[in-house]
Parts: structure tokens; sequence; C-alpha cells
């Protein structure tokens, strides 16, 4: 955009782009006092209302004014590289995170985005060495966080064993982080460990009263189990709160068995 105002103001081919080019050149100064008069955070709010409304280039432009005026921020970094994240384009995220990073080590946040956009590149074995310099820092408040990160990708990589293990962490730095162990019941499953498995999905049901997903989860796991008494009440629960579902249409399934 400021190439192309260059330009225009070097240029007289016709007279009506001469006289706006010539606006162009007299007004440059005013707006950039302006836009340093506004302050760097001013476009980012902006940027932010652009995001709200699906406007991703003119959320990036505002960003843009941002750093031009002040590339100090590691937050701005950190939101130009959610918008990169979210758009696919996970190699100038990683840029972005770190660069906030570089600016501030202990911005956690940046760092796990980070490693998101590692594995997603196909890098999880260096989205770990990432998530593991977020834990040895202690600074951030919430470690669970981490530790179900990095339990994510292990279980993405098929190391069942090592997600495991960092669910156990995760619900160790907080016992109510009902995902966590939802998740660890899956795996417990997966394992063959069904007594573990029904234990981790009565801690985490006070996380999913009414969600169909956990509901048919724990009740397919009752089932298993030979508890059909238990499991018919959660799956009638689903046909009530998600009627005409893919989750409704297990439930149906699962409670031909009982009946």
């Amino acid at each position: 955009m400021r190439a192309g105002w260059r330009s225009t103001c070097g240029m007289g081919l016709l007279l009506a782009a001469a006289w706006l080019g010539g606006w162009g050149c007299a007004s440059r100064g005013a707006r950039i006092a302006d836009q340093q008069k506004k302050g760097p955070l001013h476009f980012v709010r902006l940027a932010q209302l652009f995001y709200e409304q699906g406007k991703v280039n003119a959320a990036l432009e505002q960003l843009d004014r941002s750093l031009a005026l002040d590339d100090t921020l590691p937050r701005t970094w950190l939101f130009r590289g959610q918008i990169y994240s979210e758009e696919e384009r996970c190699e100038d995220a990683v840029a972005d995170f770190r660069r906030a990073l570089e600016i501030n080590p202990h911005f956690t946040e940046a760092r796990m985005y980070l490693a998101d956009c590692l594995e997603r590149l196909g890098q999880p074995d260096r989205a770990l060495e990432v998530l593991g310099v977020a834990l040895r820092d202690g600074r951030f408040p919430y470690p669970e966080k981490i530790h179900f990160n990095r339990a994510m990708i292990f279980l993405r990589s098929g190391r069942l064993d090592d997600a495991l293990a960092a669910l156990r962490l995760a619900v160790e730095a907080q016992p109510r982080y009902y995902l966590a162990h939802f998740e660890m019941a899956k795996i417990l499953e997966e394992l063959g460990r069904s007594a573990e498995a029904l234990e981790a999905y009565r801690t985490a049901a006070p996380g999913f009263a009414k969600d169909p997903g956990f509901l048919v989860a724990r009740a397919g796991a009752l089932l298993r189990a030979g508890r059909g008494a238990e499991a018919g009440p959660m799956l009638r629960r689903v046909l009530i709160l998600s009627p005409g579902s893919p989750a409704a249409e297990k439930a149906s399934r699962l409670l031909e068995l009982i009946d």
C-alpha cells in the first residue's frame, strides 16, 4: 500500500492522477502523524473489529499499521500469528510467534500457539520441545493446559502411554480439568483398562452433563462393562438433548442393545 502511494506521487501521466498523487504526497506526513497520535493499540483494536466481522485482509492491514508504529508489542505479533494460523498460513504464523517470544521469552501463550503450528507443519517433536520449554519456565498460571497440549500431540502421534502420562499431570495440576479426564477415559478404554476408564468418565461427568457426545461415550463404556441399567438413562437423555443428531442415532442403536 505504501509503495503504491510512493509511485503515484512520482507520476504525472494524467491530470487526475497527478492531482490525486499530489494530494497523497502532501497529506502523507499528516496521515503518519495522525496514526502516531492514535498509537499502535488503536490499530490493534480496529484489527479485532475487522476480524470479528470476517474481514481478514482488513484486519491484517491494521496490524501492519500497528507494527509499523511499534514492533515491540508481543501481543500484536501474537494476534497476527493467530490470524495466520486460522487462515492455514502456519509458516507465517510461526515467524510471528517466534518474534513475540524474542520480545518476551516468558510469553507462554505464544509458545503454545507456536507448538500447535509446528505440529501442523509435520514437526511434532519440535512442538513438544517448545511446550517443554514452557513447562520449565514455571510462570504460566495454567500448567495443566501445557500438559494437555502435550498429551494431544502424543495422542495424535500414536503414543498412548505418553499421552496418558501427560494427562495425569494435567489433572494433578487441576483436578477439575474435566476435558483431560474425558480424554483419559477414551485412552484407557483403547488400552483395554475398562475399570479405570469408567472411573475417569465418572470424574469427568460434572463438566459434560449436557454434552451428547460425552453421554454416548460413557454409556457405551458402561454397556461394554455389562452395566446397561446405568447406561439407559444417559442414552435417553441424549435423545432429549439432541434429537435427530448423529449422537442421538448412536444412542438409539445402543438403546436397542439394552431393550
